[in-house]
């Protein structure tokens, strides 16, 4: 195993670390869904496929959203 995965395992230990990572994936996944919707657009792909791209970006947000909720209140 190298060091850097070593050290970032130790890191997932850390709840807080754990907590920060995760949120800055799920943003990071979904830019990674705005971007894919934004080039099927140029690309002008049919509606279908772009009204199930929107379906899934709305539920992701909305699951975030959720977990949001919960670890806040």
């Amino acid at each position: 195993m190298s060091i850097a995965k070593k050290y970032f395992e130790e890191q997932l230990e850390n709840p807080e670390f754990k907590k920060h990572y995760s949120e800055e994936k799920k943003m990071l996944d979904i830019e990674y869904m705005f971007e894919e919707l934004k080039q099927d657009i140029i690309d002008q792909k049919p509606t279908k496929v772009l009204l199930s791209e929107v379906e899934n970006l709305k539920k992701v947000i909305i699951n975030i959203g959720l977990v949001l909720i919960i670890v806040c209140c």
